[in-house]
């Protein structure tokens, strides 16, 4: 199976990876699905907690490090429980054929999440997230006109990839590439 444009489309900014394990997902699964979402604004994301359909303002999917898909079942979107255990298998053989670890939203203990596919947060090192993030600019480690990498992603986090809010410490020297 191969994605529609509209599951391409909401693929666009998610993590390379992650799209990798779509694909590969896709080709393997034995019920086809479609991508609903991958990379959400905060005002989007503020909406799903304000419905109870998120528990957290803090998603990966405003980093571009999680997607969610619904299963097709006669071509129809399905929001049955047994679909969605089967295409994240699919995500699971994919990921793992790929070396890319995820986590399934399905898998959780609290608010189970069948719709959700992440990258695992365990392997990626605490200051490469928000540098991985799509349009992210990095700030090298000896900048000293930057506070910390942390300092970044809080604001990814709070208003979206690619968004690095003014430093109030000044502008960097050219230190970095954060200007």
């Amino acid at each position: 199976m191969h994605l529609d444009q509209r599951s391409e489309n909401a693929l666009a900014g998610v993590h390379p990876d992650l799209v990798r394990v779509v694909h590969r997902a896709a080709e393997r699964s034995d019920c086809p699905f479609i991508v609903t979402e991958g990379v959400r604004t905060m005002k989007r994301q503020r909406e799903l907690v304000a419905a109870g359909a998120s528990k957290t303002l803090r998603s990966r999917h405003l980093t571009g490090h999680a997607i969610d898909f619904a299963p097709l079942v006669g071509g129809e979107v399905t929001w049955k429980w047994p679909p969605f255990a089967i295409v994240a298998e699919a995500f699971k053989r994919a990921a793992a054929e790929l070396g890319v670890p995820i986590v399934w939203g399905g898998d959780w203990r609290t608010f189970r999440d069948g719709p959700h596919i992440e990258l695992d947060r365990k392997p990626i090192p605490r200051d490469a997230r928000a540098r991985d993030a799509p349009g992210h600019r990095s700030v090298s480690r000896g900048c000293p006109s930057h506070r910390s990498r942390r300092r970044h992603a809080r604001s990814t986090a709070r208003h979206g990839p690619g968004v690095v809010r003014d430093d109030p410490a000044g502008p960097c020297p050219g230190c970095c590439s954060a200007r």
